[in-house]
């Protein structure tokens, strides 16, 4: 990882670890960070899907509105379930367990 004045401007594979490899997304993080499009506050749809209709809300209002649809989903009988919580920590990795968490909280 290369820092300029604070700002990230590189991250490189780890030749030295026996993996040594990074993902598209690791690679392209400093443009991801930095975009001009990157939402940098939650926002809530009040249109339809098509519409693109966005209203910016509170990160409280944001938690609290995931929490409650995955509140929604969560039953601990249901097979479904435990096969949409598999495959979201198997996607996402770590940010998954951070969504399990967040649910069960």
């Amino acid at each position: 990882m290369k820092l300029v004045d604070g700002k990230l401007v590189d991250i490189r594979q780890d030749s030295s670890h026996t993996l040594g490899m990074i993902c598209r997304r690791g690679k392209h993080a400093p443009e991801i960070i930095y975009s001009e499009h990157r939402l940098k506050y939650p926002m809530k749809r009040i249109g339809p899907k098509e519409s693109y209709d966005f209203e910016r809300i509170t990160w409280d209002e944001a938690y609290q509105t995931i929490v409650a649809a995955l509140n929604r989903i969560k039953d601990p009988i249901s097979g479904e379930n435990l096969v949409w919580w598999d495959y979201m920590f198997a996607l996402a990795g770590s940010f998954g367990g951070i969504t399990i968490d967040l649910a069960q909280g």
